[in-house]
């Protein structure tokens, strides 16, 4: 057992940034990236394109990294019962869309209900999970090199 990777997009259209919209018992409605889980032997690049369409009904391709965090849970119960999941690391592309038609997302994320665009000027009004990574999205948009975000620890789970 490890780090699991859980590739990640900043996908921006005419001054939007496409955001997946989730709610829990735990966190209440929030927001996060799409993305997720890469395979054993998967490339990050086909793991980001993959869990972009699934989630979003999108085509993107990967064209920079944005920058990379971490997360790890402390809920022991989440870690002895999930023990693949108690720890991420979350890489950031930048992405383009392929094609804007959007098709039926397929496979959406546990707690994900919808994706929307939101306007760049508002993502400091909206909740977005992990902190870590809200805390730095804007200054992660405008960055031209890759940094490191950080590590967060976090007591409960989210999308």
């Amino acid at each position: 057992m490890g780090a699991r990777i859980s590739v990640k997009a900043l996908i921006q259209e005419n001054g939007y940034l496409l955001l997946n919209i989730c709610e829990d018992e735990t966190n209440g409605v929030y927001y996060t990236l799409p993305g997720g889980g890469q395979n054993l032997y998967e490339p990050l690049e086909k793991a980001l394109i993959r869990e972009v369409l699934e989630e979003t009904g999108y085509s993107v391709y990967p064209e920079r990294l944005a920058g990379v965090y971490e997360e790890i849970f402390t809920d022991p119960l989440l870690q002895q019962n999930y023990p693949d999941y108690s720890h991420r690391i979350y890489p950031v592309f930048f992405c383009k869309l392929r094609h804007l038609p959007q098709i039926t997302p397929t496979e959406k994320d546990y707690a994900q209900k919808s994706c929307t665009w939101i306007p760049l000027n508002q993502l400091s009004t909206r909740k977005i999970l992990p902190t870590v990574l809200s805390n730095n999205i804007t200054s992660l948009i405008k960055g031209e090199k890759a940094h490191f975000l950080g590590t967060e620890f976090s007591k409960h789970s989210h999308g």
